[in-house]
């Protein structure tokens, strides 16, 4: 198993937690301090699109994005770009996570922007590690609206390792 499996795997996750929500319920903006569900859920699609690609423009930029979409309001059009970027992912070849990139970063809110050297690995592990960080928030906001969450959606991959004493696999 690849760490593209693994992403292509959490973003599975997300769609399983996702498809029987209500559209209404999917689009609801309850609280000021966050995003809709679909609202997450754009914002992880958004992050493995940036890094897609990267595979083609040797550039990782990951505040280039564009809210708003109907992503947000359609929990099936969610479930379909999910599934589309994990078979993207599923295509991709081992030998890829070593392939250096460039990380474009935007530094402040006036446009301070720099770039950091990095690699296609290290970006999936972020992107993993982000899909998790908003799979936790759309598990409050599931759990908020009195609606079910699959077992152990959301928590790091640490969690329920440690939870179990099982260590990481080299």
């Amino acid at each position: 198993m690849t760490a593209f499996d693994v992403l292509g795997a959490s973003l599975d996750e997300l769609a399983a937690a996702i498809r029987p929500i209500p559209s209404g319920a999917y689009a609801q903006r309850a609280w000021q301090a966050s995003g809709s569900i679909g609202g997450h859920v754009r914002h992880c699609l958004d992050h493995v699109d940036a890094l897609l690609r990267a595979l083609t423009t040797g550039v990782c930029n990951y505040d280039e994005r564009v809210r708003g979409t109907t992503v947000e309001d359609d929990p099936a059009l969610a479930c379909a770009r999910l599934a589309a970027c994990r078979m993207r992912l599923l295509a991709l070849p081992a030998s890829l996570l070593a392939q250096p990139l460039a990380l474009s970063i935007r530094l402040t809110r006036d446009g301070l922007c720099t770039q950091s050297p990095t690699t296609v690995g290290r970006e999936v592990a972020f992107v993993l590690s982000h899909t998790v960080h908003h799979a936790a928030l759309v598990a409050v906001l599931l759990e908020d609206q009195g609606l079910s969450r699959p077992a152990h959606f959301g928590l790091a991959p640490s969690t329920p390792a440690t939870l179990q004493e099982v260590a990481c696999a080299r």
